[in-house]
């Protein structure tokens, strides 16, 4: 898991999972204080993957789905994206086994995404957050979650 700290980064950039380093094996992770914009960055990773054509799931377990698609809308610009963002509501404490038997259902649809978006992985029912890897390795795919700093327990 690679853990970004919300204040490290460059607030004036869109993040991108280029300017991450990101790849499938690992999860991205940002921690930051309560309203810091851990969520906002989160989506604007979305919506760099979107703009490439890439298709991107991000399962919301604090927000509602219409709630989570008004804050992308407010970032998103006005011209169409080439891939989809499709958004999840999921109840606190989901395991790990909810979101892999939703990702190998999409996957024999032939509708896997190119990445996931994770908000916020401490409210999930994990035993390791490390287990975020398996979803990179065993999908093939990018993850990223978020973490308020007072939670920051990673292993």
């Amino acid at each position: 898991m690679l853990t970004y700290h919300i204040s490290q980064l460059d607030q004036t950039k869109q993040l991108t999972w280029d300017n991450l380093s990101a790849t499938c094996d690992e999860v991205i992770c940002l921690v930051g204080s309560a309203g810091r914009g851990k969520t906002t960055q989160l989506l604007e990773l979305a919506i760099d993957h979107s703009s490439q054509g890439k298709d991107v799931l991000v399962f919301t377990l604090e927000s509602s789905e219409e709630q989570m698609l008004q804050r992308l809308q407010s970032l998103q610009p006005s011209q169409p994206m080439p891939g989809k963002i499709k958004i999840k509501q999921l109840m606190i404490g989901t395991g790990l086994g909810t979101i892999q038997d939703y990702l190998e259902a999409a996957e024999l649809k032939g509708e896997l995404p190119n990445s996931v978006i994770i908000d916020y992985y401490n409210v999930m029912d994990l035993s390791n957050p490390a287990d975020l890897d398996d979803l990179c390795t065993e999908f093939n795919i990018f993850v990223a979650t978020a973490i308020n700093q007072s939670q920051h327990h990673l292993t």
